[in-house]
């Protein structure tokens, strides 16, 4: 597990102060508390970048296999019909090979939204769709904006991280767009959709992590080794067998 560089004033421990930081409030200004958190981000991000850096190629074609088997089994994979993954970058886990190949699901990537700032919308992709690169050098599919659709109507996300802790927070590269696209999940809690999985390599799981009220937690992480639940699902899953 990754050590965080997160010290016990600002570590997740319940509660959100008067800063929309979750944990103890830091002693000083709300100013030097902002700084301080931006700062243990950013140190952290940097980090965990490094250390996926460090991640062989071999090592992260082997795990990124291991992910998709795991992916493949899980039930809420087979029994959705819109699914979206990403194109790997920057050494990240690839979750392609869990869903190249499927036949009765529809699949989609991320694509920067054309109107309204650092939100996604999701192209149809195949194996044969052309890719251009975004703003940011990733690949998206070449594909007309009306052609895309809401992320309310995807019923699974495979979603990139950075970090991630077992209380399911994710840490990306800190843009927020995947906070912002899928925000809407904070004020709809009767729309269950969509599952949002996070795709890792077990040297990216954190201790804990600083969380503010604009954060949208995951349903579930992946790792070569481990599937990460909430805590109310792996009791109800052990209590059913």
């Amino acid at each position: 597990m990754h050590t965080s560089v997160i010290p016990p004033e600002v570590a997740v421990q319940g509660g959100i102060n008067s800063l929309g930081i979750r944990g103890k409030r830091p002693q000083g200004t709300p100013e030097c508390t902002l700084c301080l958190v931006t700062m243990i981000l950013n140190e952290l991000r940097r980090e965990l970048k490094q250390r996926r850096r460090r991640l062989p190629p071999d090592y992260r074609a082997r795990a990124s296999a291991q992910i998709a088997t795991r992916i493949r089994q899980l039930p809420v994979l087979r029994r959705a019909h819109h699914i979206a993954g990403y194109i790997p970058c920057r050494g990240e886990a690839d979750p392609l090979a869990a869903i190249r190949s499927a036949q009765r699901q529809h699949i989609y990537l991320p694509v920067l939204h054309p109107f309204l700032s650092r939100k996604l919308i999701f192209a149809p992709w195949t194996a044969t769709t052309r890719l251009q690169p975004n703003r940011y050098n990733i690949p998206e599919p070449d594909v007309a904006w009306q052609h895309c659709i809401r992320p309310e109507r995807l019923d699974v996300v495979l979603t990139p991280l950075l970090g991630f802790d077992a209380q399911l927070n994710r840490l990306g590269m800190g843009g927020g767009y995947y906070d912002r696209t899928f925000a809407f999940r904070r004020y709809c809690r009767h729309w269950p959709r969509p599952y949002l999985l996070g795709i890792a390599f077990s040297e990216q799981q954190c201790e804990t992590l600083p969380v503010t009220p604009r954060d949208i937690p995951l349903d579930a992480v992946v790792t070569p080794d481990t599937l990460f639940l909430p805590d109310s699902e792996i009791h109800n899953n052990a209590h059913a067998n």
